[in-house]
């Protein structure tokens, strides 16, 4: 994790890889595909990667494998109808704030309710495939 302008450099095919980024980021290499998960830290834009899809995967060689697509809503109904009891309001993640690896895989988190609350659900890089949710909290 940094919080100011950051470089990503690795090794691939014998040439050395390099990743500029102006604002804060994390970042993890999910080690069953070697593909590099990074998000913007707390909810950083990562370039023209903004709100709320401020993510990407890269491959092992540097492209781009895929921009990470906040899930839809909330998982979790019990959940939706506490913080949402007025069925207009739908909460869409705000932002991803955390990546970590975890013995399940790569676990994201996603801000709600102006980072209030947030969702750390598990995540395929390989896919964009959105998994279980493995934990919820709400600042108090």
């Amino acid at each position: 994790m940094q919080d100011e302008p950051v470089c990503i450099a690795w090794k691939y095919d014998g040439r050395q890889i390099r990743k500029n980024f102006d604002s804060g980021i994390q970042a993890v290499l999910d080690q069953k595909t070697n593909l590099l998960i990074v998000i913007g830290h707390g909810g950083a834009p990562i370039g023209e990667y903004g709100l709320p899809n401020n993510g990407v995967v890269f491959n092992p060689d540097g492209s781009v494998h895929r921009r990470i697509m906040v899930p839809p809503r909330i998982t979790r109904t019990d959940v939706y109808k506490v913080l949402a009891p007025d069925s207009t309001r739908v909460l869409i993640p705000e932002a991803l704030t955390l990546v970590r690896q975890v013995d399940a895989g790569i676990e994201i988190w996603l801000a709600y309710l102006d980072g209030d609350w947030n969702e750390q659900r598990l995540y395929d890089p390989k896919s964009g495939e959105w998994g279980a949710t493995t934990g919820q909290y709400r600042l108090v």
